[in-house]
């Protein structure tokens, strides 16, 4: 993944943390930005970064591998350039209800993301929106995990017990004609 600029900044953890069952340790953990950009880069699963007008300016190789586009081709796509036409209002409907009306800051969509070669891959897509001290969005965090094959699987699986019904009411049907003769 290019790397825009290495810092070397701390990010310390300050407030007690919400799970009151975390351990003092925890609490007192120190995020250095290189471990963090580390896991990105290093991560098995996508990964990428969105700004305000939701295109992409961080990626890591995960991605760039599951999509197939070099990173000067993500840099110049947005998640409605990759997302497929009917999986888009659904996507759009879900991110008013759970961030605009700030019901929550993240949300989990199954939908259909076009490669560069044109064809699509199931993904299932987690998104979260970081925003400022005020409140105001300043970047969108996915993960993208490719679950083309679960939904290959789950469509052979629902073909299959529809012909099992169809088989089932022609032996039935079968077997209520016999015995009426």
């Amino acid at each position: 993944m290019p790397s825009k600029q290495k810092s070397s900044q701390k990010l310390t953890r300050t407030k007690t943390p919400k799970n009151k069952n975390a351990s003092p340790r925890r609490a007192q953990f120190r995020l250095d930005v290189e471990v963090l950009r580390r896991f990105f880069e290093h991560s098995n699963i996508g990964l990428c970064i969105v700004n305000r007008q939701n295109q992409i300016v961080e990626y890591n190789e995960a991605l760039i591998r599951l999509l197939g586009y070099s990173g000067e081709e993500l840099e110049s796509l947005s998640n409605t350039d990759l997302t497929h036409p009917d999986d888009l209002e659904a996507e759009i409907a879900l991110y008013r209800q759970k961030i605009e009306r700030e019901q929550d800051n993240s949300y989990t969509i199954e939908k259909r993301i076009k490669r560069k070669d044109g064809t699509y891959i199931w993904a299932k897509v987690t998104a979260s929106h970081i925003c400022d001290k005020k409140g105001h969005l300043q970047y969108g965090v996915g993960i993208i995990e490719d679950i083309t094959e679960r939904k290959e699987t789950e469509e052979r699986l629902l073909a299959s017990e529809e012909r099992f019904r169809i088989v089932s009411e022609m032996v039935s049907d079968y077997a209520y004609f016999l015995s009426r003769q």
